[in-house]
């Protein structure tokens, strides 16, 4: 047997040759624990879309004939401190390719190589999939004590004929979703075949799956990561590694999900949903309607993938089991890991709660309601109205229909615009990106709506509305009040410092306020603030007149 390690050029080299290609092809056909990550479609196309912050690195067996036995597949970063699985996170799971008689002597061998190469890193394999070897790590093999291996539960949804996900489309409460879509204009559910039908629509696709997975899990990865778009799209010119369907009211998408597949098994990979349609479950019909679609095409099961989400055991009709497994490298990067992970505190805590049989959904759910109570509007930003509105004066303004006169209003804001949400940094330390957005997704769920001006990738201006509401909670001022029908509020107000100058204030107030008045139909415009806001003089010259004055 012989086994290399090849970095950078030279692995850029082997991954061009034909004759290789052919052989890895063969061993990821014939490896029983192999997964569509391994495959060369995918792993080549993500070592081209990343070329640049990452550097290939292989590790390769071959018998004595010079055909190819054993293949591990990562890459580096340029300095050379980290050390990844090819695909990183976008591959969900992480393992190694070997003939059926080399799965643990192989992958043995290749991390006593890594030692002596990458000596003081760590590599971490998430997750293992089911029928990975693994007796070169029980407790008399050396590596044993310079690893760590977790078992995860894994949520699979057997399709069968599909005709389970018939019945539940066709149950009362999902009938009744897809009757009122109906009412929105025409619903179609519609698979991709093409990167070009994948662009089209892909933006959207992309900001509501920043949005949501930066509100619950503060990460927004299209836009911390800019080649993650051209890798989608690269991906979708692969014939059959890429399925990506869409459910669309008229030309709206609502609802879409990318996964890679391999003919049998979809991946649950990227399941996106509007929060502007959130009312009518957009999400959960495109996955009932997923499942059947991949029935009919031949398909036995839908990964959920692990996780610990809630809404994956709402669909879950099976289960297995999968592993986190970290290699420490030498000696010294044992303690140095646990450090780490003790600094970064998320992943213990995480293990330890599903250890002690508790789902992760349930307490990050609590964490966040515990956060919230803290940070109790995430919206009222530099000016800390909670703390100041329990000794201030406090007053209503109301603009009436009536009242309106034509004025010019600049079009440079935006409505209910995701990208520019996405574009908010805290300038607080109270506040939080995760925090502001998850205020921002439940009231867009909810019907209110935003809006917004950035420039140069900065959010510079933002103001809610509730349309047509005759009771309210007013933010701003912790208490309820009732207001004459058919009335719109604005509220959450916020203009950046870099801005205050240039008269945006009175043309945002004009534009929401024409919004309001003539686009939803309201009578009365409320707005409400403190008493020393510096934005008290733009509305009552704008023509919003005071109401009612709320003492200290």
């Amino acid at each position: 047997m012989t086994l290399k390690l090849l970095i950078g050029a030279d692995a850029e080299s082997l991954l061009k040759d034909q004759t290789f290609q052919q052989q890895w092809r063969s061993l990821y056909t014939s490896c029983v624990w192999a997964t569509i990550f391994q495959g060369a479609d995918f792993v080549t196309t993500w070592y081209e879309v990343y070329r640049t912050p990452f550097k290939p690195v292989l590790i390769t067996e071959t018998f004595p004939d010079g055909s190819l036995c054993g293949l591990l597949t990562l890459a580096m970063t340029p300095d050379s401190k980290q050390l990844m699985f090819a695909g990183a996170k976008q591959a969900e799971y992480h393992t190694w390719l070997a003939a059926s008689d080399r799965g643990d002597s192989f992958i043995a061998a290749a991390m006593d190589l890594l030692r002596t190469s990458f000596s003081g890193l760590t590599l971490t394999f998430e997750y293992l999939p089911p029928g990975t070897p693994k007796q070169w790590l029980e407790l008399d093999q050396p590596w044993a004590k310079q690893s760590r291996l977790v078992m995860w539960t894994r949520p699979l949804m057997k399709l069968g004929d599909g005709e389970n996900l018939r019945k539940s489309l066709k149950k009362s409460a999902n009938k009744s979703r897809l009757n009122r879509l109906k009412r929105l204009g025409d619903v179609q559910f519609e698979q991709l075949h093409s990167s070009a039908a994948l662009a089209t629509v892909f933006d959207d696709i992309i900001a509501y799956y920043d949005f949501r997975q930066g509100a619950v899990n503060d990460s927004v990865y299209f836009q911390t990561d800019p080649l993650r778009k051209p890798f989608y799209l690269a991906l979708m010119d692969i014939q059959d590694l890429l399925h990506a369907t869409v459910l669309k009211v008229g030309d709206r998408v609502v609802a879409a999900h990318l996964g890679l597949s391999d003919g049998q098994q979809c991946t649950l990979g990227m399941p996106a949903h509007s929060p502007f349609y959130a009312v009518h479950s957009p999400g959960k019909l495109q996955l009932l309607m997923l499942g059947v679609e991949l029935a009919q095409q031949g398909f036995d099961t839908l990964d959920l993938t692990p996780g610990g989400d809630a809404y994956k055991e709402r669909f879950a009709t099976d289960h297995d089991q999968v592993h986190i497994l970290t290699i420490f490298l030498s000696n010294q990067a044992w303690p140095k890991q646990i450090a780490e992970l003790k600094v970064k505190g998320k992943s213990i805590v995480k293990r330890s709660v599903q250890a002690a049989g508790i789902e992760w959904s349930t307490a990050k759910e609590l964490g966040q309601k515990l956060r919230r109570l803290r940070l109790k509007n995430a919206i009222d930003w530099p000016k800390s109205l909670w703390k100041k509105q329990r000794r201030m004066e406090s007053k209503i303004y109301c603009y009436q229909a009536e009242q309106a006169r034509a004025e010019n209003c600049t079009n440079s804001f935006k409505r209910d615009c995701l990208d520019d949400l996405l574009l908010f940094q805290p300038v607080d330390p109270d506040q939080t990106r995760q925090d502001f957005l998850s205020v921002c997704l439940s009231r867009l769920e909810s019907g209110q709506h935003v809006y917004t001006y950035s420039e140069q990738g900065c959010l510079l201006a933002a103001c809610w509305l509730v349309e047509r509401q005759e009771t309210t909670v007013l933010t701003e001022l912790d208490r309820g009040d009732d207001f004459q029908p058919e009335s719109a509020l604005i509220h959450d107000y916020y203009l950046h410092s870099s801005v205050q100058s240039q008269g945006y204030s009175r043309s945002l107030l004009l534009h929401i306020v024409n919004d309001a008045l003539l686009v939803y139909g309201a009578k009365q415009v409320y707005i409400t603030l403190l008493a020393d806001d510096p934005l008290r003089e733009t509305i009552e010259t704008t023509g919003f007149t005071c109401e009612q004055s709320i003492p200290k």
